[in-house]
């Protein structure tokens, strides 16, 4: 029922636009339908690439917070960054 009520409507637009379904037409329709395709599509990749974006920036966030979080932890213990210094660390660590 709603696909003959859809076909009614369908001709009856056909009608009012003088539209005759020659090639012409086709090729006009078909040519709109892939430039609206197109148009979604970029806008996917777009809304795509803005979410990996985000997803960079989270993580590059939260490497920059540990670092930063390290670093509080070596001004603390007074830690210069020394030969010396990783040296000692090596041994901690080898045990």
């Amino acid at each position: 029922m709603a696909e003959l009520k859809a076909s009614k409507q369908g001709q009856k637009i056909e009608e009012e636009l003088g539209l005759t379904g020659s090639p012409e037409e086709q090729a006009s329709i078909a040519k709109m339908q892939a430039m609206q395709r197109g148009k979604i599509a970029r806008q996917e990749l777009a809304d795509q690439q803005s979410a990996a974006s985000k997803i960079a920036a989270v993580q590059r966030g939260k490497q920059d917070r540990a670092r930063v979080a390290g670093m509080k932890v070596e001004k603390e213990l007074g830690l210069t960054g020394s030969e010396e210094e990783g040296q000692a660390i090596a041994k901690i660590q080898v045990c």
